[in-house]
């Protein structure tokens, strides 16, 4: 106690408040950070590509466009995905290039399927569980390189994922 005041659960309240809204709006800086870095970086691939991004807008091509992770999926997501590529060898790369393939595969595979999952933090995590076991539950369909290449790739991917865990949930 300094100087006889006491600490009141109302000032508590006040200090832990305020430290929560700074925690949190500083996080959602991160995240809306990330978010416009990973937005540029696709802008340049599209561009690079020649996709004509004066006739639709980014924000269209990302919902157009069918991949894995969904270009929708937050910032932070993206991100993940494209470190995770980053650490691949070429001959990775060509074996998890389907890996869209196997996602659309999925989700047909599971009418019940919940598309509100890609826009979100959590619901990759789930979505990459997910296909992890719809994928190993075609271990025996798929030739043992390609199976192992795509389930190391999203085991790869979860990692990189829960490094961001403490950014927002959103």
């Amino acid at each position: 106690m300094i100087s006889g005041i006491k600490p009141t659960d109302n000032v508590m309240y006040k200090i832990n408040n305020t430290f929560n809204k700074t925690k949190s709006s500083f996080e959602n800086m991160d995240i809306d950070k990330i978010n416009e870095e990973e937005d540029k970086i696709l802008y340049e691939k599209l561009k690079k590509a020649g996709v004509d991004l004066d006739k639709f807008t980014l924000k269209e091509q990302k919902k157009a466009i069918k991949g894995f992770p969904p270009l929708t999926a937050p910032g932070h997501v993206r991100k993940a995905w494209r470190l995770t590529m980053e650490k691949l060898s070429p001959e990775e790369k060509k074996l998890v290039r389907g890996i869209s393939l196997y996602f659309h595969a999925f989700k047909e595979a599971n009418p019940n399927y919940d598309h509100s999952m890609e826009k979100s933090f959590k619901g990759n995590i789930e979505l990459t569980d997910r296909l992890l076991d719809f994928i190993k539950g075609h271990k025996y369909v798929l030739e043992e390189d390609l199976f192992e290449g795509l389930y190391n790739t999203l085991e790869t991917f979860k990692q990189e994922l829960n490094k961001y865990k403490g950014i927002g949930l959103r």
